[in-house]
């Protein structure tokens, strides 16, 4: 037999390589679609998005007369996220990295309140597992591993 004969006889699933993308008829609906958006701008509209959340963030805390309303704008820079979808999850995961960041935090002020070299070499160390975990496993769910550390940072400001 010919290999045409062959390539017939052959599920088209055979001919596809392992990781490589589905092939498109060009019959369908997708034949003809275009992504509306391209890629370069994704960057951007993040940018944007946060920006103004920021400053409806900021502007509701001028409006509320608080007395540091900066907070609020730095609440919004740390949790803004380019992905979205599992909110549920990476809200999970935030209240966790905020529990763990704040106890930490507590700790490391209260163990060397007047000892600023002390509280700094500690900080550094208490931030570099979150660091190494974040590194080792990109995939893993991270929200809490990034929260935590900015957690005691604040906390470090607010206390010093």
């Amino acid at each position: 037999m010919s290999s045409r004969a062959d390539a017939r006889r052959r599920p088209p699933a055979a001919d596809a390589q392992l990781g490589s993308p589905a092939p498109r008829s060009e019959a369908g609906p997708d034949a003809t679609a275009k992504p509306v958006i391209g890629s370069r701008w994704i960057p951007s509209i993040f940018a944007a998005k946060t920006t103004a959340s920021g400053l409806l963030a900021l502007l509701v805390a001028f409006t509320f007369n608080l007395d540091q309303p900066k907070w609020a704008l730095l609440t919004v820079f740390i949790v803004a996220q380019p992905q979205s979808g599992l909110v549920l999850a990476k809200s999970f995961y935030r209240i966790i990295g905020t529990v763990v960041g704040a106890a930490g935090a507590l700790v490391l002020v209260s163990l060397f309140a007047q000892e600023r070299v002390l509280f700094l070499g500690t900080l550094a160390i208490w931030l570099e597992p979150y660091r190494r975990a974040t590194e080792l496993n990109p995939r893993a769910p991270t929200v809490w591993l990034d929260l935590a550390p900015c957690d005691i940072f604040l906390a470090a400001l607010i206390a010093r």
